[in-house]
């Protein structure tokens, strides 16, 4: 039997992925204003999707779908296209928008779900493969620290009731 790349690709793929827990936290932390994003609070996280790298939003059928069912109010997202539906956007086209990302914008709008007015939030790359530094605004520490880390669970509820990570 002959090995073909996509055949090696995918073996490495499965043991580089076989014990990392997907859209680990690596640390958070507060950082009151001002700071280098402006006159308000943020939380940090720095996350490590794991396997998750390799399937931006697009790749996990149904999850932008089934995300906005369980939080509707995120279509009133702008994100980086500026208009209402922005982040929906970023989720459907082309292969979609990473974990990290979809994060910051679920862990802002749990916020303002409880009534807090943010709308503040960045993801970029942290340097390693598949870490990221996430900052969204906050106006209460504990409430945002709380939210991200519900952000992180609803989002993981979500793949594993579409089945899981695809493989």
């Amino acid at each position: 039997m002959q090995i073909t790349g996509a055949h090696l690709r995918r073996i490495i793929r499965e043991e580089l992925t076989r014990d990392q827990e997907p859209l680990k936290i690596i640390s958070v932390s507060h950082l009151p204003a001002p700071n280098k994003w402006g006159d308000r609070d943020l939380i940090h996280m720095l996350v490590d999707l794991g396997p998750l790298e390799e399937l931006p939003t697009g790749k996990i059928p149904g999850f932008p779908q089934r995300l906005l069912r369980a939080l509707p109010t995120l279509d009133d997202h702008r994100c980086s296209y500026g208009e209402r539906g922005g982040l929906t956007r970023r989720m459907t086209e082309d292969e979609g928008t990473w974990m990290g990302h979809v994060l910051e914008h679920v862990a802002i709008e749990l916020q303002c779900l409880q009534g807090d007015e943010v709308g503040f939030g960045r993801t970029r790359g942290a340097g390693p493969h598949g870490q990221y530094n996430v900052w969204f605004e906050c106006l209460d520490p504990e409430a945002g620290i709380a939210a991200g880390h519900a952000a992180r669970r609803l989002l993981l509820q979500i793949i594993d009731d579409l089945g899981g990570l695809p493989g």
